[in-house]
């Protein structure tokens, strides 16, 4: 009987450390996955903060301010002349919390992105205050297609995102968001001790 209760305590320790594959996303993410660049031939890239992005809260609770702007972002493209770094703002005034089913963001009325906006959802713009944002840099005179691959990680949640840049000549700057998509959050995976059991299992040694 020992034995079989020690097992059981064992089985119930390793459970506390083996991570669930259950987990409710926290927040989507409307973002633009195509955006229009008129590039005169002096210009060597933009900063953005129209239209780049829409977060919505898909939890119980609020987002609370710590939480949004702590958020982490990471980017590649597809050509090493094209670099881009997605950030978030904090504007000063405040934006946070973002409620329960709301979708947060700087943007345009007749934005693409407020397609993506689903019933019992309410989209709130903090425009012209500044929260999702894009730098990106390019030789002067670059012209082309790049695709940016952008990692959001927030809280315990990972999202995984793209936006394709279509740079093109013009005689005045202009960048504008021509088509948007959402994508939702997963968990971020929690890893476990190498050594595990075997710590374990000296304690009933």
């Amino acid at each position: 009987m020992l034995r079989r209760a020690t097992q059981w305590m064992f089985l119930a320790v390793l459970a506390t450390l083996t991570p669930t594959s259950v987990h409710a996303a926290t927040y989507d993410l409307i973002f633009a996955d195509s955006m229009d660049v008129y590039s005169p031939p002096e210009i060597s890239g933009f900063n953005t903060g129209l239209d780049v992005a829409m977060i919505v809260n898909t939890g119980p609770t609020n987002i609370e301010a710590a939480e949004l702007f702590g958020a982490n972002f990471s980017a590649t493209t597809t050509d090493p002349l094209v670099t881009a770094f997605p950030f978030i703002n904090n504007p000063g005034p405040p934006v946070a919390p973002i409620l329960p089913h709301e979708a947060v963001g700087t943007i345009l009325p007749g934005s693409p992105l407020l397609d993506w906006v689903l019933p019992g959802e309410t989209a709130r713009s903090t425009y012209p205050l500044q929260v999702f944002g894009l730098i990106v840099n390019y030789p002067a005179g670059y012209t082309g297609t790049v695709v940016i691959y952008t990692t959001m990680a927030m809280g315990i949640d990972v999202l995984q995102y793209y936006t394709v840049l279509v740079i093109q000549p013009g005689a005045e700057f202009n960048v504008s968001t021509a088509h948007a998509s959402r994508g939702t959050s997963i968990p971020q995976p929690t890893p476990v001790r190498a050594s595990s059991w075997g710590a374990i299992k000296k304690l009933y040694r």
